[in-house]
């Protein structure tokens, strides 16, 4: 499913280099802004729950204020290399390590590795489906996104 997520992120990170500029930035888009600001979100999400998981909370720290992503470039240089990062950690687990409980704290809570996993997949296929739209609506659709 990882592996999944990492490809359809890219396919959408792709299709992006084919917006023109002002669609790309334009905020009335997405509840999040633009197509620039979602998909910004989205690696910082996934930089930031593989963080978790791997016992760093990063709180309310944003990747995009520490590593430049001002633009297209500055995001596909930064998912380039986080998304080895996730692809070598979730290598790395297995089962027992999936299975392990982690604390989440709002509200106060355990849930398994795998959940947390489960949920970054799943937060990006609501947000690379928001940009697959404007994608599909200004001729570089990213095809297929489904899971099989």
């Amino acid at each position: 499913m990882i592996a999944y997520h990492l490809d359809a992120t890219d396919r959408v990170l792709d299709g992006c280099r084919e917006l023109p500029e002002d669609v790309f930035r334009d905020p009335t888009l997405f509840d999040r802004g633009s197509a620039f600001d979602t998909l910004r979100h989205m690696v910082d999400t996934d930089w930031s729950w593989r963080e978790y998981c791997t016992g760093n909370d990063v709180g309310d720290d944003y990747i995009y204020l520490r590593v430049p992503m001002e633009d297209l470039g500055g995001i596909a240089a930064f998912w380039a290399e986080e998304r080895e990062r996730i692809r070598d950690y979730t290598r790395s687990l297995d089962t027992s390590a999936l299975d392990e409980p982690i604390s989440l704290d709002f509200p106060p809570h355990e849930v398994p590795r795998s959940m947390i996993l489960v949920h970054m997949m799943n937060h990006g296929t609501q947000h690379r489906s928001e940009i697959a739209r404007v994608l599909t609506t200004n001729g570089v659709s990213p095809g297929d996104l489904d899971l099989i």
